[in-house]
């Protein structure tokens, strides 16, 4: 498979050139840069990158003032 042919035409030294790659060959990859910057907020934070995500997330919201008062209705006296 031809992939980029070039010719040159210099007067008696022209001529061209070609790249080729084998048919049914595997491409070469190409040399790919990421940056990837993840900021994390909140009770059920996650991140998937490339990949699925079959869990379940449960958060309880809750002030530790809330706690201690439920604390107290429970506690035997």
């Amino acid at each position: 498979v031809i992939i980029d042919p070039k010719i040159y035409n210099v007067g008696q030294d022209s001529h061209f050139q070609i790249e080729v790659r084998k048919a049914g060959a595997p491409k070469a990859q190409e040399i790919v840069i990421q940056g990837i910057t993840n900021h994390f907020m909140g009770s059920n934070a996650r991140v998937n990158m490339n990949s699925i995500d079959n869990s379940i997330n449960i958060s309880a919201d809750f002030s530790p003032e809330k706690l201690r008062d439920f604390i107290d209705q429970v506690r035997p006296v």
